[in-house]
């Protein structure tokens, strides 16, 4: 029916271009002279003489896109990392590295993990490669990211920090670690379709945070809306609020978000048959250990004063905590499929 569909307006708007006497679309732009002003009252104060009139402009002047668009990011930044690592990447080397970053640099990391993978697979590397930035980081910073790679951005980053992450860690700090209040980091769309690794930032993510996730680990400071859509394994500690219809469609994995419970529940997915909301009780020693570990981690790598906030008063702070899991799988085998 579509492809009906299509086929008849295709048809249609021959018909109307032969009546014009047009034989490809192209030819359309700029012809004004081919338009009317209707016949209406409505209109008879309207003047389009400015709009319609193309002064100036020659036969030969180019009416529509004649020319290869270059992106701003020509994989320059890709390129440099690529020359600098590649000594590190075949002698099994640990290096260390820091580069100034603009949102005009995409993908960073891409070329340096897809290498990595090439001659190592899954294994990645086990002589890590730390990468540092300052500035602010272009869509998909850390896409791919392999196991070896550790990438560290002092700053903020756009859409889809860590995107198919695959063993590697990234690490997001707030260029002043001194603001406790939520500040924004990173765009939409971050771990999306991620396998492995740790992401860490303290500092809030926007919608769709985790989207597919399937097995990172990760601390935030807050999420957007559509929180952990989907997620199929991992788990994500939020250190602060939720936003609506968080959990749509998670199957796996796990949440620890520290906020009023009364709070969280309105925000969780309204399919109540498929994930559930509670508090963990004192007697959950290995959740306990599992989030204190994870949130020392957190502070080490962000000096988050939230982190230190929960750190502070542990025992108190751990039993406000909202566990969003689904309702098949019980907290025992949850924490197990974590400690492996």
């Amino acid at each position: 029916m579509l492809i009906n569909f299509f086929t008849g307006v295709a048809n249609e708007v021959r018909t109307l271009m032969a009546t014009l006497g047009v034989t490809q679309l192209v030819d359309l732009i700029g012809r004004t002279d081919l338009l009317e002003l209707l016949d209406s009252s409505q209109y008879k104060n309207v003047d389009l003489s400015e709009t319609l009139e193309l002064s100036g402009i020659t036969s030969n002047y180019p009416r529509y896109y004649t020319e290869a668009s270059f992106s701003h990011d020509r994989g320059v930044m890709n390129q440099r990392i690529h020359a600098d690592c590649m000594e590190a990447v075949y002698n099994l080397e640990s290096l260390t590295k820091e580069y100034s970053i603009y949102n005009t640099d995409r993908s960073v990391g891409a070329t340096l993990a897809g290498e990595i993978a090439k001659n190592y697979g899954d294994a990645g590397l086990d002589s890590p490669i730390k990468l540092s930035f300052n500035g602010i980081a272009g869509q998909s910073f850390g896409v791919w990211a392999i196991k070896g790679m550790e990438l560290y951005l002092n700053g903020e980053a756009n859409d889809y920090v860590g995107k198919g992450l695959a063993g590697g860690k990234i690490v997001i700090r707030q260029v002043n670690p001194n603001i406790v209040s939520q500040v924004a980091v990173m765009g939409n769309t971050c771990l999306y379709g991620a396998t492995s690794g740790y992401l860490f930032a303290n500092g809030v993510a926007g919608d769709r945070f985790a989207a597919r996730n399937s097995g990172v680990i990760s601390v935030i400071e807050g999420v957007a809306s559509n929180g952990c859509e989907y997620m199929t394994g991992g788990a994500v500690a939020i250190l602060g609020t939720i936003d609506q219809n968080f959990g749509a469609g998670m199957t796996g994995g796990v949440c620890y978000i520290w906020d009023s419970f009364d709070k969280v529940i309105p925000n969780l997915n309204a399919d109540v048959e498929l994930v559930s909301a509670d508090k963990l009780a004192e007697t959950e020693n290995s959740h306990r250990e599992f989030v204190y570990e994870l949130l020392s981690q957190h502070y080490k790598e962000t000096h988050s004063l939230r982190a230190a906030q929960f750190l502070a008063d542990f025992d108190s702070n751990f039993a406000e905590l909202a566990i969003i899991k689904p309702k098949n799988i019980s907290l025992t085998n949850l924490i197990n499929y974590l400690m492996k």
